[in-house]
């Protein structure tokens, strides 16, 4: 048992294992780890907190046609197969 004590004494002294805590612990204080000393305040009426996506049909399909109608214009449609950003060109024969 002594043994074990003397070794993880030396261990712990070692510059190694110093280097490797501070890094560490500046890791996760950049990271926001540690809890912060702000105070949250409460929200005040009429002011802007943000951007919230819309259900609303009515606002969804003018901006969805236009969107549409913009990219027929263009002659390029934007698809996303397998999760990958792709720009489509139809030929003249399509």
């Amino acid at each position: 048992m002594t043994l074990y004590r003397r070794e993880l004494r030396r261990i712990l002294k070692s510059l190694v294992f110093l280097l490797t805590l501070a890094g560490m612990l500046l890791f996760a204080y950049t990271q926001g780890v540690f809890p912060s000393d702000s105070v949250i305040s409460k929200p005040e009426a009429n002011k802007s907190y943000g951007m919230k996506a819309s259900n609303d049909p009515q606002l969804i399909m003018p901006e969805a046609a236009e969107h549409l109608y913009g990219q027929f214009r263009a002659n390029e449609y934007i698809t996303y197969p397998k999760g990958f950003y792709k720009k489509v060109r139809l030929s003249q024969a399509k």
